[in-house]
């Protein structure tokens, strides 16, 4: 990833409760940035790339997910997977008050995206 694309990345995604971001690439390089200190970066990359794999299981046996969602008891995971084999995981408060419409549609414009 350029350092272009990865500054841009960190800009659009600094939304209000974003934790941090991991994006994996067809050949399982990562590439994150944390806005707080709740995950460290070898956490980032081992989610990143479990999840990655998960949704490979699934498109395996012909499901097919564009994007998906994990709730704890403090973060949410959006994942998302772009046709070109790239899945970006972005880890996210899991508050009552905060609106996720901004975060599911920065998730969906990264699957879309070429």
């Amino acid at each position: 990833m350029t350092p272009e694309i990865k500054s841009r990345l960190t800009r659009s995604l600094a939304l209000p409760g974003v934790a941090a971001w991991c994006i994996s690439d067809t050949k399982h390089a990562v590439e994150h940035h944390c806005y707080t200190d709740w995950f460290k970066p070898a956490q980032l990359e081992a989610i990143t790339r479990k999840l990655a794999g998960a949704l490979e299981g699934l498109r395996r046996r012909q499901v097919t997910a564009r994007q998906l969602c994990w709730a704890f008891e403090h973060a949410r995971l959006l994942l998302a997977h772009r046709a070109s084999g790239e899945t970006l995981v972005l880890f996210v408060e899991n508050r009552a008050d905060l609106n996720m419409s901004r975060h599911q549609a920065a998730v969906a414009e990264f699957a879309a995206e070429n």
